[in-house]
């Protein structure tokens, strides 16, 4: 890939600050709505994830400014960076996911029986979003791996110019 020009290295490189302002707004909301945490409480933790599942789209925004700022500006060590956290992610959002399933059996019986098919399809939607995004975050993880070992190859394969002096 050519490089770019410097202005345009500039501006592509104001996608990481937008990405790392959507990113901090989003968790300062998540930490307010969550404020003050009650970890050992089944319907704090549902309602933790519900908030964390309703920001995904914007997550998912700022993942993909700082994919694209990194390819554009051949950042390897950022897209190898990338790539590990959503390794980390995929574990984590899987993890919820079974946690959440287990908090919305528990809390199954205390809702009123005309809510309980709402209840059972918001966890269920939840759960589902939970493993797709895992899914998602795999994907994402193996084509930054992908990404890097191409431009390591390309690297390589650039002939060697000698001269004599």
């Amino acid at each position: 890939m050519k490089s770019l020009p410097a202005d345009a290295r500039r501006a592509v490189g104001l996608l990481y600050i937008a990405a790392a302002v959507i990113t901090l707004v989003e968790l300062a909301e998540v930490a307010v709505l969550s404020y003050p945490p009650h970890t050992a409480v089944a319907s704090w933790r549902y309602g933790l994830l519900g908030v964390l599942i309703s920001k995904t789209a914007n997550f998912v925004l700022a993942d993909a400014l700082i994919l694209a700022a990194a390819l554009l500006l051949e950042h390897r060590r950022i897209l190898r960076a990338v790539g590990a956290f959503h390794l980390l992610a995929a574990l984590g959002l899987i993890g919820l996911g079974v946690m959440y399933a287990l908090d919305a059996l528990v809390l199954r019986r205390a809702v009123r029986p005309q809510f309980q098919r709402g209840f059972d399809l918001n966890s269920l939607r939840t759960v589902a979003v939970c493993l797709l995004g895992s899914l998602a975050c795999l994907v994402v993880f193996w084509r930054t791996l992908r990404a890097g070992v191409a431009r390591d190859e390309a690297r390589e394969e650039r002939p060697v110019l000698i001269t004599d002096s």
